[in-house]
């Protein structure tokens, strides 16, 4: 439990130095949260997004859409909900 100080937030999932991981979103019972993924290795002219999910302890990662560009899948950050844009 994250504390309204702060203390106890934990990092579930960490960027990578091919990966970016960001907009999380939790489902309903805690279990998973589902976020975006960029492919760093297709920057600076196009990056691929596509969405993740993780257990709540970061294991089990998993890519949900997987599908190639020029198709890119979000979580929105206002909306918690996934978009998919080209």
């Amino acid at each position: 439990t994250v504390k309204t100080n702060g203390k106890g937030a934990k990092r579930i999932i960490s960027n990578t130095s091919t990966m970016s991981f960001y907009n999380p979103y939790w489902d309903p019972t805690s279990s998973y949260i589902v976020f975006t993924g960029q492919d760093d290795t297709t920057l600076p002219d196009y990056p691929d997004l596509d969405l993740y999910r993780a257990t709540s302890s970061g294991s089990e990662l998993t890519n949900l859409t997987n599908t190639p560009l020029p198709y890119r899948e979000l979580v929105h950050p206002s909306y918690g909900a996934g978009w998919r844009s080209n």
